[in-house]
């Protein structure tokens, strides 16, 4: 602990594949939900009409990741719709986070997000049961 991090920390790393617009979280020696690797937690992929697709888990293991790719977004001040169909898992602290960058944008400008998983349904509902100014959350899933 040299460093000052506990010997089992792993950084979260980040990076841009470029034109396509994909951004993917890895944790090195970390294990999955599921007792394997957690080689490739999540991916958040830039969608050709400006939203994004949101794939994976999103828990503690890669909140750096999720955090830096909801700051992107809310920068820009768009806003825009993030379909969730192929999120397995949402953290609570995750939905939290979502739902302060929905704050940081402009009046006018929301996040949309489209097919929540059931955790992430449960966590909104009970830590915001009357919705929240700049997020909407469609509650269908395929």
């Amino acid at each position: 602990m040299a460093d000052g991090k506990p010997p089992d920390a792993h950084p979260v790393q980040t990076r841009d594949a470029g034109p396509r617009g994909r951004l993917q979280a890895h944790h090195s020696h970390k294990p999955g939900l599921d007792g394997g690797d957690a080689a490739s937690l999540a991916d958040i992929i830039a969608l050709s009409d400006g939203g994004w697709q949101v794939c994976g888990v999103i828990d503690i293991r890669n909140h750096d990741f999720w955090a830096a790719a909801l700051d992107r977004i809310a920068s820009g001040g768009r806003g825009g719709r993030m379909d969730l169909t192929d999120l397995r898992f949402v953290s609570v602290r995750a939905v939290a986070m979502l739902v302060a960058a929905s704050a940081r944008l402009p009046p006018g400008r929301h996040l949309h997000v489209t097919n929540p998983c059931p955790t992430f349904l449960r966590v909104f509902d009970a830590c915001w049961p009357n919705g929240v100014p700049g997020l909407l959350v469609e509650r269908t899933r395929p």
